[in-house]
């Protein structure tokens, strides 16, 4: 499960979408962006914790600081 920030460009990647692998477009990125979102796809066995995390029931810990971090730098990319 891709839990990040929603993305309209380069394809559309909305948050608590479900992939069966990671999406081919990641492969053309550049390698920080490349990172950053890879760290943001989950199995769905750790799905439920991560979004319980960014919701803020639970502490923020890693999930939090890559969702944080897919923000900050795909808002500088555009």
């Amino acid at each position: 499960m891709y839990i990040g920030p929603t993305l309209i460009k380069p394809v559309p990647l909305a948050h608590r979408s479900v992939f069966t692998g990671l999406p081919a477009f990641l492969e053309k990125q550049s390698g920080e962006v490349q990172g950053v979102l890879v760290d943001c796809f989950l199995p769905l066995n750790q799905a439920a914790a991560a979004l319980r995390e960014l919701e803020g029931t639970k502490p923020a810990g890693r999930i939090t600081e890559n969702y944080k971090k897919a923000q900050r730098l795909l808002r500088s990319e555009k």
